[in-house]
């Protein structure tokens, strides 16, 4: 839009409703309806429009803010992991061993998405290829734990009783991580170009087109 309102009329041709007069510029957008175009108006509806953009400075934060957030729960996840390891009796409950492989694919997705930004602004396309699929396969490989930690309280809390299941573990394992590959790998075979380089507005913080 120029800098000057601009003024559109939608007719109606009986009625005491005439028109719809329509008022736009770069930052409103209002709406009046009247029985007479020019003389009296019996509604008005304002619409605010803006297009805020994250400054050098802000963007530099936030980017700061994730880089320690992120660092502080892959330690945290790390030490999990290590005191598992090293401590015989937690290794022998079945909840435990769900807890971790829940860790260790927040430790993966960490791990692929703390240098994500780093490696976009490289130009090896095969680099930026496997992170672009490892982060989509530990994201995915999280969700799937997230929901195997569901399914396991749910058989705890509710069924209780006869809740024998014949190589339990490894089954979930089979679904926790093998379920992610599976999608990964359909991804890849339909469209390789699908992970990899792509541009993205951030003038637009709230959107998501890329």
């Amino acid at each position: 839009m120029s800098d000057k309102d601009t003024v559109a009329f939608l007719h109606k041709p009986t009625g005491d409703f005439k028109g719809l007069q329509i008022h736009a510029s770069d930052t409103e957008i209002a709406l009046f309806g009247s029985d007479d175009l020019y003389d009296r108006k019996l509604y008005g509806l304002s619409v605010s429009v803006s297009e805020e953009t994250l400054s050098p400075v802000d963007q530099e934060i936030l980017s700061y803010i994730t880089i320690i957030g992120c660092s502080i729960s892959l330690f945290a996840l790390v030490l999990t992991v290590l005191i598992f390891i090293t401590n015989k009796e937690l290794r022998v409950d079945d909840s435990k061993k769900i807890h971790i492989s829940l860790s260790v694919a927040l430790i993966l997705l960490n791990l692929h998405f703390l240098p994500s930004e780093a490696v976009a602004a490289m130009s090896s396309t095969e680099f930026c290829f496997y992170m672009a699929l490892g982060l989509h396969y530990s994201l995915l490989a999280t969700f799937s734990w997230m929901a195997l930690e569901g399914l396991h309280l749910y058989l705890l809390l509710v069924k209780v009783f006869n809740i024998y299941i014949r190589r339990y573990l490894l089954k979930l394992s089979v679904v926790g991580w093998g379920v992610p590959a599976v999608i990964v790998s359909v991804v890849v075979i339909i469209d390789t170009d699908y992970y990899g380089h792509a541009p993205l507005d951030v003038s637009k913080p709230n959107g998501s087109e890329m």
